[in-house]
């Protein structure tokens, strides 16, 4: 009982921390000391601190995720968030500056944005004034703000040029026009074909580089590999499959590069597995799909390079137990041919500040002759009455991914966000099958 009511007491300081170092945030920049202050208020033990780590790293990881997707409100969110529970990491409040850079950038520069990116950047420099990211940044954000204010001025400039020009073009015309026909009688004929267009396009097939270390740890399957072309933007599209070939995965971080290995044009990491991740099984496939942007094109350099960035063997005990039978209920007619298995577990149980945070992971086992280009599911769950507490839905093929191989089997996974007034936490699940669509 003793101990019952010591850990109760544990929540309650541990609630009383966190909800004071949220409060003061909205009044000041809070310093080392003031940290300190609130340390001595509420001592946390070990537990306490990693509970607090925990939030942030979660807000952390969907923001990189959200940032990779060029999903800037959203990563800006989670920054904010993460920088709550975190608010001395300097890095933090960079990237942070960063993402309000990218969100102005994306709507022609707001102010609102730009005012916000500089207070990160000024607010990094009080906490630390050595930091050498920071005042990097700092210059960086100057220069920017003077080739704005320089494009301003030019706005009032140009169109009196432009009437300059043409003015000077009607009065010139003539007698251009006849010097070019006076030259073009003494000339020889010209190739017609050279002053033709360039061949216009819009997608074209990149080669794909894979290093011989990277094919001894995976199966890399590379199904699309593409640059398109919108205007003058330039858009790098890499989707396939990864299977490891002898030990479960926890971890597993591509490095892609464009052009020359010694001076790319691009380089970029793609996340494929990590700790939010299921681990990967000898037996399963990994679908991915990713997409990066390119300021220029060279012809000569449309190779995509692949190497190994991370790669970490899972060292947890997998245990076949824990995997649970569900019967999907399938919502529509069910087309010829397909076979589907699913299981379900819940892998992790992480208590938060007032939050219950729940991983489950749903597999499923293609059993079919044919491939899957579409799948949704509506999965509940229940407590022990039989009640349900919260429904997802989920797309297993999100949009860009290729399609779920014929006799394959993919894990997905699902975070639970619970209020900590939820009495029971799930025990049971159900799977309803809401959209399919065979591969052709």
């Amino acid at each position: 009982m003793d101990e019952d009511k010591r850990e109760e007491q544990n929540g309650q300081r541990l609630n009383r921390y966190l909800k004071e170092l949220i409060e003061k945030q909205d009044q000041i920049l809070l310093t080392e000391k003031d940290i300190l202050e609130l340390n001595d208020k509420f001592p946390l033990n070990h537990e306490e601190k990693g509970k607090i780590l925990l939030l942030a790293q979660r807000h952390i990881h969907r923001a990189e995720q959200y940032k990779l997707q060029e999903r800037w409100d959203s990563a800006i969110v989670e920054t904010e968030r993460a920088l709550l529970f975190s608010p001395m990491d300097i890095d933090l409040r960079l990237n942070l500056s960063e993402l309000y850079i990218l969100r102005s950038r994306q709507y022609g520069y707001l102010e609102k944005d730009l005012y916000r990116a500089d207070q990160k950047i000024k607010e990094s420099l009080i906490l630390e004034p050595k930091n050498i990211k920071a005042k990097k940044m700092e210059k960086e954000f100057q220069s920017l703000n003077r080739m704005l204010k320089g494009t301003d001025q030019n706005k009032k400039i140009i169109p009196l040029v432009i009437i300059i020009v043409l003015i000077m073009g009607a009065v010139l015309y003539p007698r251009i026009r006849d010097f070019y026909l006076w030259n073009r009688a003494e000339e020889a004929p010209l190739d017609i074909s050279l002053m033709e267009d360039p061949v216009e396009w819009t997608e074209k097939e990149l080669q794909v580089l894979k290093t011989d270390s990277l094919e001894e740890k995976i199966t890399l399957d590379i199904t699309r590999a593409v640059l398109s072309k919108n205007d003058e933007a330039y858009t790098v599209s890499l989707s396939g499959y990864a299977e490891t070939k002898t030990q479960a995965l926890q971890k597993l971080t591509l490095h892609l590069s464009m052009g020359d290995l010694l001076s790319p044009i691009l380089e970029k990491d793609v996340i494929l597995l990590d700790e939010n991740s299921p681990e990967l099984l000898p037996d399963e496939t990994l679908p991915f799909s990713t997409h990066f942007h390119l300021t220029s094109y060279e012809a000569e350099k449309c190779t995509v390079n692949l190497q190994i960035g991370v790669i970490e063997k899972s060292l947890q005990n997998i245990d076949p137990t824990q995997w649970k039978d569900i019967n999907p209920y399938w919502e529509i007619p069910r087309p010829n041919g397909l076979n589907l298995k699913f299981k379900a577990r819940q892998s992790e149980f992480i208590e938060g500040y007032d939050r219950l945070y729940l991983r489950h992971d749903i597999k499923m086992e293609n059993r079919s002759i044919s491939g899957i280009s579409e799948l949704k599911l509506t999965a509940k769950w229940y407590d022990r009455q039989e009640q349900e507490i919260i429904s997802r839905e989920i797309n297993m093929i999100p949009a860009g991914n290729p399609p779920i191989r014929q006799e394959s089997i993919q894990t997905y996974r699902v975070l639970l966000d619970l209020p900590k007034s939820i009495i029971d936490t799930p025990s049971t699940h159900s799977i309803s099958i809401t959209k399919i669509k065979k591969d052709k």
